[in-house]
């Protein structure tokens, strides 16, 4: 592939792990592409050729704006840089040679500050999303040696990335059961907050009404019923980007993600609308930086933050969660730039 990569170039770009491709890429594509490399972070405009940008750009199918030869060196790059294809041989190697299992593949607590499950090895909690429609006829060519390239895929690495999840089978006569809780964030950050102007949201999700639907409708002032398939997903973006604090930049990247891909200004018109329509959430923000700096400079006092109380015992900064469960930061300490507290790489001294 990097030959091809190559002789598309005509030998300006020997690797696309060049940090000329960027450029190369840049100076060549149309404005709309251009558009799509773009992101803002810490109010300076930066272009990236990263997986998001590489697919949102070859789904453009547009040569006015992606030339054939550029689309070409993207989808090299795409598939030399894939992570996915290589864990099937990551599988193999960790899984038990008797009954073919893969364990420990998941970590309990991995995430130690929040808590949240981590994964080694293969990274399962990370496979790609795209799903083959017949994996089981995709092994069967596979194993026959029947071509898989265009029946099932327009290149080798689509077919296999397509095949990752498949790769996870349940024993026999067993099923796998898969579950995930409806826009948990959406729901859970303004019952967090525990301020008035929430419940409006939640009440939202009480009558099964469309989140980004009603997003859209406060943004560009119009009915719910008249919200187009766009706007709806513009105010989907606006929800995923904005619940935490997310500015500019991080509407802009979430929106690559979804499609969604408009000029500085009008990002910085969808974040600002919906920050007016959930004015629990800027006050939420605002009251747990409050709590947990109010935490750091009064030792061993309890904080709370809507549903969340912060607590300082002079080491480590402690956080109660609604259910009763309680976590940590470790060796947290306040600077001029916030909070910091010690990371996976930190080492106790060997008296600790």
């Amino acid at each position: 592939m990097e030959q091809i990569v190559a002789d598309v170039t005509q030998g300006e770009i020997m690797s696309v792990r060049s940090p000329k491709m960027k450029q190369w890429v840049m100076n060549r594509v149309g404005s709309e592409a251009l558009a799509l490399m773009a992101s803002h972070k810490d109010g300076e405009k930066k272009y990236s050729i990263d997986k998001t940008v590489r697919s949102n750009l070859l789904a453009m199918d547009n040569p006015e704006q992606v030339p054939p030869d550029v689309a070409e060196v993207i989808q090299c790059a795409d598939d030399l840089w894939a992570s996915s294809v290589a864990k099937f041989s990551r599988l193999a190697a960790l899984a038990d040679d008797e009954d073919h299992r893969v364990r420990g593949a998941f970590v309990f607590a991995g995430g130690s500050a929040t808590g949240r499950a981590s994964s080694y090895g293969a990274q399962v909690h990370n496979f790609t999303r795209k799903c083959a429609d017949d994996p089981e006829a995709v092994r069967t060519a596979m194993v026959r040696g029947h071509k898989i390239v265009p029946t099932y895929g327009r290149r080798v690495t689509d077919v296999l990335k397509g095949m990752l999840r498949p790769a996870l089978t349940p024993a026999p006569e067993h099923v796998l059961i898969v579950a995930d809780w409806a826009a948990i964030e959406a729901r859970m950050n303004p019952w967090l907050s525990a301020h008035a102007t929430s419940e409006a949201k939640l009440d939202l999700f009480r009558t099964g009404a469309d989140i980004y639907k009603h997003n859209a409708s406060r943004t560009f002032n119009v009915l719910v019923d008249a919200i187009d398939k766009e706007q709806r997903q513009i105010g989907k973006v606006q929800e995923l980007a904005c619940g935490y604090g997310g500015g500019v930049g991080a509407f802009a990247s979430m929106g690559r993600i979804y499609g969604v891909n408009l000029p500085e200004a009008d990002a910085r018109r969808m974040v600002d609308a919906w920050r007016r329509a959930n004015p629990w959430a800027v006050h939420y923000w605002q009251a747990l930086e409050s709590a947990y700096t109010r935490a750091m400079r009064n030792p061993k006092s309890e904080f709370k933050a809507g549903r969340v109380t912060y607590y300082f015992d002079g080491q480590h900064l402690w956080y109660a969660l609604p259910s009763g469960r309680i976590l940590c930061y470790p060796y947290a300490r306040m600077d001029a730039d916030g909070v910091s507290y010690a990371k996976a790489a930190w080492k106790p001294a060997q008296d600790a």
